[in-house]
C-alpha cells in the first residue's frame, strides 16, 4: 500500500507523465502502464482510508471486532510483510480526523491490553520498529491519541501504557 508521501510523489510523477504526452488525459490514464500502476497505489490507499473510517464509525464494541480482524490479518503474516502492512495501516489512521483518529486509537490500545503475551509483545515490538521512524510530529499526534484512549483506565494502568508507548517511540 501507499502511504501519503508516497501518493503525493505518485501524483506529481503522473502530472508529469500524462502532462509530457500529446494523447488526452483520459487516453494517457488508460494506456499509461505506470499511470495505471500508480492508480492502483492511490485506489489502495483510499480504500484502506474509507475501511478504517467506517470501523471508527461504526459503535465501540463492533469497530473492536473489526479492528481486531484487521490485527490478526497482520499478526499470523510473516514478520516482513505484517510489519509493512502495520506500517501502512497507521499511515492511513494518520490522515483521518483527530476523533477518528482517537477511537481507532482507543479501539486498538483496548485490544492490545486484552491480548495474551505472545500477541501483545509481537504486536508491541513491530509497532516499535514503526514508531520509532516517524518524526516528531507524528509522535506528537500518537501520544495525543494514546492520552485519549486512556482517559477511562485506571491510573496506574494509564501510566503505564503511556509509558510503553512513549518508550516505544524513542
Amino acid at each position: 500500500m501507499t502511504t501519503r508521501k508516497e501518493l503525493n510523489a505518485i501524483l506529481d510523477n503522473c502530472d508529469t507523465c500524462a502532462g509530457g504526452d500529446d494523447a488526452s488525459y483520459y487516453e494517457h490514464f488508460t494506456s499509461c502502464s505506470q499511470c495505471i500502476e500508480y492508480a492502483e497505489k492511490a485506489e489502495q490507499f483510499e480504500t484502506a482510508l474509507v475501511t478504517l473510517g467506517e470501523i471508527a464509525a461504526e459503535p465501540y464494541d463492533v469497530a473492536k471486532i473489526r479492528f481486531l480482524g484487521e490485527l490478526k490479518g497482520i499478526i499470523d503474516k510473516p514478520a516482513k510483510v505484517g510489519r509493512q502492512e502495520m506500517s501502512n495501516l497507521l499511515d492511513c489512521v494518520a490522515e483521518l480526523p483527530d476523533p477518528t483518529r482517537d477511537k481507532l486509537c482507543k479501539v486498538r490500545t483496548d485490544l492490545i491490553m486484552e491480548m495474551p503475551k505472545n500477541h501483545r509483545d509481537r504486536l508491541m515490538g513491530v509497532l516499535q520498529e514503526i514508531m520509532r521512524g516517524w518524526t516528531s510530529e507524528r509522535k506528537l499526534m500518537e501520544m495525543r491519541s494514546v492520552v485519549k484512549a486512556t482517559e477511562d483506565y485506571q491510573f496506574l494502568q494509564k501510566m503505564m501504557v503511556r509509558r510503553k508507548f512513549n518508550e516505544m517511540m524513542n
